[in-house]
């Protein structure tokens, strides 16, 4: 029997490198449903590579609902929800489950609008029973407004993508994300869009994950908000006119890599880090929005330990004489070197308090900065080759 591949979709599907599909024999059956049918990879049956396809029309083979699809894919063990361009308005959240992906044909074009509700995507595992292989590509969420919850939520779910999703004016009640992981080990975020809403990425309690190649703009709370978690890798991300912190925590996360990501015209703190042990910032290109009224510095790090700030160039955080390009309280242990600081309304680098011990500080161009270049009341530091202007 020709599937519904065959009468349309095969083009699509070979430039995603899959396989024509055929629909699923008799026996399978169970897992069709009167709205639509589900095909699998006649090339690799025992894989049984699932793919249910979702229409905003009817037409042969198709899906109406998605929730409907990812379910009847759900039932053989997991697979691909395709789902055509056009706009899905929701009156629920939609339920994801291991081993399914959600693909949209494009991001621009395949909208779900959760219509000013209280709905969102959700995948919630248990520490006893947790979620795995999870994907969403190629969509445009918009309309959430889920109350502590935000439009995306997974709970204890391992080795997820979210890749190529547009997320935009979402506004979750009590300052929720937009992309909310609680426990998540081994999820990569990349290539995302967030505009015009609340905060957009916050994860707590990870392990291992990844937020790459992603574009914030004008987002109202802070950008990239991680909590209580070891090994996080922040690279190539755009952020741009942010009215909140562009990267903040304040939970004692361990183990991070933030590294070329460029933040432009920052109202607030660029990078803020309550608590880091072992962190490494570099390469990256910080950006303030010139004479404001704020006291906000480039980069802070307090209490904590062992930071490599290397390479950076944070430049116009001129809101007032507090206004630091590199600033450190309480902090042991760093290495601060290589980094540009200038136009700035404080210092270029800010050894701020007595309790900063054995920090090295080298070989730092420190341009312009209108209190002064270095100031250092901390104890013990090494302090030289720096570029004094």
């Amino acid at each position: 029997m020709n599937s519904y591949l065959e009468m349309g979709f095969n083009k699509f599907l070979q430039k995603l490198s899959l396989q024509p599909r055929e629909y699923l024999s008799a026996s399978d059956s169970q897992a069709n449903s009167p709205s639509g049918r589900v095909s699998y990879d006649s090339q690799t049956p025992s894989a049984r590579s699932f793919t249910a396809v979702v229409s905003t029309s009817k037409g042969d083979g198709t899906f109406l609902s998605i929730q409907e699809a990812i379910n009847a894919v759900n039932k053989l063990g997991g697979g691909t929800v395709f789902i055509k361009a056009g706009t899905y308005t929701m009156g629920t959240s939609l339920t994801l489950y291991s081993n399914i992906k959600i693909l949209g044909e494009d991001r621009d074009n395949t909208i779900i609008d959760f219509n000013g509700g209280a709905f969102g995507f959700r995948a919630i595992g248990t520490l006893t029973s947790q979620l795995r292989n999870i994907e969403l590509r190629d969509v445009l969420l918009k309309g959430s407004e889920y109350i502590d919850e935000g439009t995306i939520r997974m709970n204890y779910c391992n080795d997820c993508i979210i890749d190529n999703v547009k997320l935009s004016s979402n506004s979750p009640v009590n300052n929720a994300p937009d992309i909310n992981l609680n426990n998540p080990t081994r999820i990569y975020i990349h290539r995302c869009s967030f505009s015009d809403g609340p905060p957009a990425i916050q994860l707590r309690d990870f392990s291992l994950c990844t937020v790459a190649e992603c574009y914030f703009s004008a987002a109202n709370q802070q950008c990239i908000q991680p909590f209580n978690g070891t090994g996080l890798i922040i690279r190539d991300n755009v952020f741009l006119s942010s009215e909140d912190y562009s990267i903040y925590s304040d939970g004692a996360p361990a183990g991070l890599f933030i590294a070329n990501n460029v933040i432009n015209q920052q109202n607030k703190e660029g990078i803020y880090i309550d608590a880091p042990t072992d962190y490494q910032i570099v390469g990256n290109y910080v950006v303030g929005p010139g004479d404001d009224d704020g006291t906000y510095n480039g980069i802070t790090l307090v209490a904590g330990s062992r930071a490599v700030v290397v390479g950076n160039i944070v430049k116009d955080f001129a809101g007032t004489s507090s206004s630091d390009g590199i600033e450190l309280s309480n902090m042991d242990n760093c290495v601060i070197d290589g980094n540009v600081c200038t136009g700035n309304g404080g210092y270029g680098i800010n050894i701020a308090t007595a309790t900063c011990d054995k920090n090295i500080v080298t070989s730092n161009q420190l341009l312009g900065n209108t209190t002064g270049a270095l100031q250092d009341l901390g104890t013990a530091t090494t302090s030289a080759n720096n570029v004094i202007v």
